[in-house]
């Protein structure tokens, strides 16, 4: 929907996410608290402050659950913007507990981002590309705090790629999985 751009919250005018009544009861109320979660569990159960990560960095990741990432100023006055609802044409059985979640994102410019999710990113159907697992897996092990095996994330990553190929024992997997 925006292309991993960043948006500041002086962009934007206002945002819509009409959910099922499970979601919303998960991530959305009360409202005030998931606009501004005071804590890092409130944060990953906030359908607000995601969002507003989201827009204000074109990415949500482990990072941005902190005590420090939960306050900042900018996503705040983004998640400030958030105005969740229920939606009789997000109830969908078909779409399981996750339902539809539809998004519409008015900037002041005039222009209005529009988008929905049938199923979350990495559900067996919506899944990950290639590229994005890697991309991932690459950021994932950057965190890890085990410089060396981050340091290894490329050649991990040959070696899985060569997994189907190979018939024998996994030994070179393994000699760069080990610090």
């Amino acid at each position: 929907m925006t292309g991993g751009r960043p948006y500041r919250a002086e962009e934007i005018e206002t945002i819509s996410i009409r959910t099922n009544r499970q979601i919303y009861d998960l991530v959305s109320a009360p409202v005030e608290q998931k606009r501004e979660p005071q804590t890092i569990v409130d944060a990953r159960f906030s359908i607000a402050y995601n969002v507003a990560v989201a827009l204000a960095t074109g990415d949500v990741f482990i990072d941005d659950f902190t005590e420090e990432a939960i306050r900042r100023p900018d996503v705040i006055a983004i998640s400030r913007l958030v105005h969740p609802e229920t939606a009789a044409e997000c109830e969908i059985p078909e779409l399981g507990t996750h339902g539809l979640i539809k998004v519409e994102i008015r900037l002041r410019d005039g222009s209005v981002l529009q988008g929905q999710i049938d199923y979350p990113k990495g559900n067996p159907r919506n899944p990950m590309s290639r590229d994005e697992i890697q991309a991932k897996f690459v950021k994932c092990v950057s965190r890890s705090g085990r410089t060396a095996l981050a340091g290894r994330a490329q050649a991990i990553l040959r070696a899985i790629d060569g997994l189907p190929e190979q018939d024998g024992p996994f030994s070179s997997l393994l000699g760069l999985l080990c610090d």
